[in-house]
């Protein structure tokens, strides 16, 4: 059992990279062993305030198997409440590492979602960098409602019959695709990757590591992107601080008790 630390009314996953790895291959025996599948979420500042604002996205990530977590905030929170995580899981540093894990342990990955120029890509990166990986990517049509969906497109994402499936649609389109069809698509793992194919392929530039280490990450994706993140960051921003005080105050409560 995965020992995990209970924040903003999720149950997060304390666990470094490297362990993450070796969960989802758990994972991945277990679901091919008893016919399960198990959701992970990689979340951030911008999952929590689309939970916050919607009890569906909240219904999702707190139904999930395991949490993750993707975002400096929630590992200085973990801090400042002395739920200690060990560091931060990005889903644009578990994908390339699951691509590798694919080559070395024979893991079948399917990817649903991105544009389809991003797809062509990365499926060359993967063969020029990884040749014995099994990944296959399915760009997708677009989706309006990711909880009423074709049921054609359904059965083909089951139909990969993948140990792993990678669904990047973003946040919360692909939490709630997954917490709708998890059992019809019957992958032992499924996990939303959001824009992380676009970061493995250089069609959006990562912050240098020290940027990230400082948590600023998300000013250098705001600059390369300013009329689309510019503003939902300035939104998380202002939407983050009130559940912070609110943790807060429940961690000040439950350590009075």
């Amino acid at each position: 059992m995965t020992e995990t630390v209970d924040l903003f009314g999720l149950r997060i996953a304390k666990v470094s990279n490297s362990e993450a790895i070796d969960l989802i291959g758990d994972l991945v025996a277990e679901g091919r062993r008893s016919g399960t599948t198990h959701q992970v979420a990689t979340v951030n500042v911008d999952f929590l305030v689309n939970a916050d604002r919607d009890p569906t996205v909240a219904a999702a990530l707190r139904g999930a198997d395991v949490c993750l977590a993707d975002g400096m905030p929630l590992v200085w929170a973990s801090r400042l409440f002395r739920r200690r995580l060990p560091e931060r899981v990005a889903g644009a540093d578990l994908v390339p590492r699951l691509i590798a894990e694919s080559a070395e342990r024979g893991w079948r990955i399917h990817v649903f979602g991105s544009q389809p120029h991003v797809a062509q890509r990365a499926r060359e990166w993967i063969e020029s960098n990884h040749p014995g990986a099994a990944v296959s990517i399915d760009p997708g049509p677009i989706l309006n409602d990711p909880t009423n969906v074709d049921p054609d497109v359904i059965a083909s994402i089951a139909a990969a019959d993948a140990d792993i499936l990678c669904v990047a649609l973003g946040n919360p389109k692909q939490e709630r695709l997954i917490a709708t069809y998890r059992q019809q698509f019957g992958t032992p793992v499924q996990i939303g990757i959001g824009g992380s194919l676009d970061m493995l392929v250089g069609e959006r530039r990562r912050a240098p590591r020290w940027v990230q280490r400082a948590g600023l990450e998300w000013v250098f994706r705001a600059a390369q992107e300013p009329a689309r993140l510019g503003p939902r960051y300035l939104r998380d921003i202002r939407r983050f601080a009130p559940l912070l005080w609110r943790e807060y105050r429940r961690s000040r409560h439950g350590a009075g008790q």
